[in-house]
């Protein structure tokens, strides 16, 4: 048996589907978002549509003292706000908190 991915066909992550504030902030800028929804390697947040997007690295604080090292993978606009996903580079802080959160999707 081939492990996930290997053969070709994407692997299906599960995604929790949840709507909590974050703080995103990259370089000089510091926005308040929604996030939408997370998996252990990845989460999409809803930012307001003025926002110029990070390109490169950015962090992302949400509750229980969670703080994530992530890097945009792609951003669609939407009305007045843009939905951005993004992949997760490393866990900063409340590591032990993520892994519950997310343990939700399991």
């Amino acid at each position: 048996m081939l492990p996930p991915g290997a053969d070709g066909i994407p692997e299906v992550i599960e995604r929790l589907r949840i709507l909590m504030p974050c703080l995103v902030s990259w370089q000089d800028q510091r926005v308040s978002g929604t996030v939408r929804d997370l998996s252990h390697n990845g989460i999409a947040v809803m930012l307001p549509g003025i926002t110029e997007v990070a390109t490169e690295e950015a962090l992302i604080q949400v509750p229980d003292g969670i703080m994530l090292r992530v890097r945009p993978v792609h951003v669609q606009q939407r009305a007045e706000m843009n939905l951005t996903g993004f992949k997760i580079q490393a866990i900063e802080k409340g590591a032990e908190q993520w892994k519950r959160l997310c343990s939700v999707t399991q």
